[in-house]
């Protein structure tokens, strides 16, 4: 039996390669040809709560290009501020404020946009929760039907 990977972890390493850009070393070719991989994301400024099913997003001309069905990784990108106290050399750099958990993730599948007040809906409830000052991204996860790999120059990691 070949052992294979978990769908979630092939996922996440297929983001990675698109979230490195074309210096990755990767070239990814489908059925539409590609000239870059230029990262369509949008800042997170509302909502992000667990257990509710949306966010509410900057008015970026990103929003535009986030679609229904399109697959999405919510990102908490910082969370721990740290500010230095002079009167107390103990506690130098002692984290302040947390304001979320940084490299906090999940992918999910935009189930309908409401333009008037940037909410984006999802088809399934966050497991977690997102604090939006603590930089929150939304980052579209491109997909394709058709994938081929070219074996120069090779994929590496």
């Amino acid at each position: 039996m070949t052992p294979t990977l978990p769908r979630y972890v092939s996922r996440l390493i297929f983001s990675l390669l698109l979230l490195l850009g074309p210096g990755s070393g990767a070239m990814l070719l489908s059925q539409e040809t590609i000239t870059s991989l230029n990262n369509l994301y949008i800042r997170v400024t509302g909502a992000g709560l667990s257990g509710t099913n949306s966010v509410i997003v900057n008015n970026s001309a990103n929003y535009t290009l986030f679609n229904t069905g399109d697959t999405v990784l919510l990102i908490q990108m910082r969370g721990v501020e740290s500010r230095v106290d002079e009167a107390s050399l103990g506690a130098v750099g002692d984290p302040q404020h947390v304001v979320g958990s940084p490299g906090k993730y999940e992918f999910l599948i935009i189930l309908s946009k409401n333009d008037l007040s940037h909410t984006i809906s999802f088809t399934k409830n966050l497991t977690a929760t997102y604090d939006p000052r603590g930089d929150v991204q939304l980052i579209k996860v491109r997909t394709y039907s058709e994938l081929t790999v070219n074996a120069a120059p090779y994929l590496t990691c």
